[in-house]
């Protein structure tokens, strides 16, 4: 590549590397400039014309390191780099550039960090330059005494800038949770002593309710007491007389049954003889009435239907007609069947059917036996012989006549049924009105039992919330008196929190300061420096924590109890070295003869659910092994590293990753790569004193593990 610069520097151009397509293109391009210069458009003048050109608009910017030997080798063997170049030597920056960079940087994001003091600014900038200044001397004399190199770049103090930012904004935050949680501590042990206050003012108004609540469950217990006994009387008196009106019932329901069973042949037999009447038709009772001389059968048979139905005859205004005989009045009953009966035979026959035998007098009983009942030709046989429709007349009158006998013989039966009956009745009546006043006085037991009940749930109810009050008093009382001495306590480190805000700009400077230049300095080196640095704040007068160091501000003891857990050494400088680590953004290269790094790094690897892979420098698999850790985050161990990193690394190394929508990802070589940001990436080298370059200073954070022991 150096050749081809050198070429380019030197006439413009790169031998050999034009194909007859790009000579073609060439010749379009610059046959106008030579024919606008008067030159004749050939090959060699076209060309030459592209070589103007090219020298024209192709600018280089070379940047070299002039450290190593290679430089003065390479100045050798391409002469163009020093006859065909500007040469401009940068050195270290000045002073002006320190406070100019620092000044800007704390100034953009002064609100966000809590410095608005324009003085506790002047003297952070000061103190920026100060470290930055102070760890360019240290690396002289690192060299100078242990002959080992380190460089102090621009990129370091911007390091420094960016991370002290980060790690006062988070210690800023923290400060303010441990406050916030304290105050929440001392908010609820004060809220405890006025909810003690509280539960002894319900407590004593509590009580006298209780005894309220106890004495009216007492009175309500005695007259439910009362009333229960004398609704027990009256359920008894109830009882009784509900049994004998039962046994009345019961004898009134057998003489009806009795009853039943006296007139039930003579219902019966009246049944059967109303369904033969049934069978009389209008033209038979037509042909009665059409008889001008009827017979002696039809005549009784009709003096007798008479008789019985003389009461419906006079309601029609009618009676028994009369005729003379022999200079003798006589009663005409064909005269007066045809004129009242005979006339109307659906009306007969609605008579005959609806006719209430119960209401039967004994006088027409009386007139039928000693009328037509005593006459020789009252019979069955006669009357069948006479007409159709006598022969049913005739069973319809004998059918009256034989159940009015029985209904009269069971009268007496029937009389004592009525009064037995009525009997049942009152009783019944007086009974119901017994049960309304019993269920009355049940209804006004259970309406107290209910309010009793629910006195005893509210007594019950008022001690449990006596008993729960006085719990919680007790242990209400016993926290806030074991918490006493606490109270103060917090209240103390309240105070004392509150006034280490004042610190933090001051604490997190040299934090950052360590976490940014010490890590490839010894345990000796790094010691001077912090007590440099603070000597160096005292004379500005800006305010920090007497006794501050690395450990005791950025240390967090649960996480280096993890660390030492998994097996590193407990000494301050591994200590100092795991949270250069956890702290810092570039990725780490541990100078590590030991292989004490490798071993944690594989131990700790080991605890995480995404797994670590282990690779050295020189395996063909390296890249694809990253991008799958990359993609799937997972750590990975690089082990075996040299003075020379691989070219290849580059996007890793400066961490280049972009956000593309809600998802990160890295370009590697012409891949584009979804990153996980669970991805972590670990150097380690064997070499017991390399020479990193600049370049590779400024992006890896190189440690060195010191033999007296490592932490990560």
């Amino acid at each position: 590549m150096l050749e081809d610069i050198n070429n380019i520097l030197n006439s413009g151009d790169v031998t050999n590397i034009y194909q007859e397509k790009d000579l073609e293109e060439i010749q379009q391009a610059c046959k106008q400039d030579c024919i606008k210069r008067n030159m004749q458009p050939n090959k060699m003048n076209i060309f030459s014309c592209y070589i103007q050109r090219v020298k024209r608009n192709v600018h280089l910017i070379i940047c070299m390191s002039p450290l190593s030997s290679l430089f003065a080798s390479r100045l050798r063997q391409f002469p163009s780099l020093v006859n065909c170049c500007t040469l401009d030597w940068f050195s270290e920056w000045p002073e002006e550039a320190l406070l100019g960079v620092g000044k800007g940087s704390i100034q953009e994001s002064e609100q966000e960090l809590g410095i608005e003091d324009p003085e506790v600014q002047r003297k952070l900038i000061g103190m920026f330059k100060n470290i930055h200044k102070s760890v360019e001397q240290y690396s002289i004399k690192y060299y100078s005494e242990l002959r080992r190199f380190t460089y102090v770049t621009p990129t370091s103090y911007l390091e420094l800038l960016s991370l002290y930012k980060q790690i006062l904004q988070q210690k800023r935050q923290e400060l303010t949770r441990q406050v916030e949680r304290l105050k929440g501590g001392l908010d609820k042990l004060n809220g405890a002593n006025t909810a003690v206050e509280e539960m002894k003012i319900t407590l004593t108004d509590m009580q006298p309710k209780l005894e309220k609540a106890s004495i009216e469950t007492q009175q309500m217990m005695e007259s439910l007491s009362v009333d229960k006994q004398e609704a027990s009387v009256q359920q008894k008196q109830v009882s009784h007389e509900e049994k004998e009106a039962t046994a009345q019932a019961e004898e009134a329901s057998k003489l009806a049954r009795e009853a039943e069973l006296a007139v039930a042949d003579a219902n019966e037999s009246l049944s059967k003889t109303l369904d033969e009447v049934k069978k009389l038709k209008k033209e038979h009772l037509v042909e009665i009435k059409s008889f001008t001389n009827p017979s002696d059968v039809i005549v009784i048979v009709l003096q007798a239907v008479i008789i019985l139905v003389i009461e419906e005859i006079k309601e029609k205004g009618g009676d028994v007609q009369v005729k003379m005989v022999n200079g003798k009045k006589e009663e005409d009953f064909f005269a007066t069947a045809k004129m009242y009966l005979l006339n109307d035979p659906k009306d007969l026959l609605k008579i005959l059917f609806e006719y209430k035998r119960d209401n039967i007098q004994e006088k027409m009983i009386k007139k039928l036996e000693a009328g037509p009942l005593q006459n020789p030709k009252w019979s069955l046989e006669a009357a069948q012989k006479s007409s159709y429709a006598v022969q049913f007349l005739w069973s319809w009158v004998k059918a009256m006549s034989d159940y009015y006998k029985v209904f009269t013989t069971t009268e007496p039966l029937r009389a004592k049924l009525v009064d037995m009956k009525k009997i049942v009745s009152d009783k019944t009546e007086e009974l119901k009105v017994k049960k309304e006043a019993l269920e009355k006085v049940n209804s006004r037991i259970a309406f107290l039992e209910q309010q009793f009940n629910e006195k005893i749930q509210q007594k019950e109810q008022l001690t449990s919330k006596i008993n729960e009050c006085q719990l919680k008093l007790d242990r209400a009382q016993k926290l806030t008196e074991g918490l006493s001495d606490e109270k103060v306590r917090w209240g103390n480190d309240i105070e004392l929190l509150s006034k280490s805000f004042e610190y933090l700009p001051g604490d997190s400077l040299i934090g950052a300061g360590m976490v940014s230049y010490s890590g490839c300095f010894t345990a000796n080196f790094r010691s001077d420096m912090e007590d440099n640095w603070i000597k160096q704040m005292r004379e500005l007068n800006l305010a920090f924590t007497e006794g501050i160091r690395m450990i005791s501000y950025l240390g967090e003891p649960v996480k280096i109890q993890t660390w030492n857990i998994a097996g590193l050494p407990k000494n301050d400088t591994s200590i100092e070295n795991g949270i250069i680590i956890d702290k810092s953004r570039r990725w780490p290269l541990m100078i590590d003869p030991q292989n004490q790094a490798n071993k944690y790094i594989k131990n700790m690897g080991k605890d995480q659910p995404e797994g670590i892979d282990q690779i050295k420098a020189s395996d063909q698999n390296l890249m694809r092994t990253l991008e799958l850790a990359i993609q799937f985050g997972k750590w990975v161990l690089l082990e075996n590293v040299g003075q020379n990193l691989d070219p290849s690394l580059e996007p890793i190394l400066q961490q280049q990753v972009m956000k593309q929508g809600q998802s990160l990802s890295i370009a590697i070589g012409d891949k584009n790569i979804p990153y996980n940001e669970k991805f972590k990436f670990f150097m380690t080298t064997t070499l017991p004193n390399p020479h990193y370059s600049p370049e590779t200073s400024v992006k890896v954070m190189i440690i060195r593990v010191c033999f007296e022991g490592w932490v990560f």
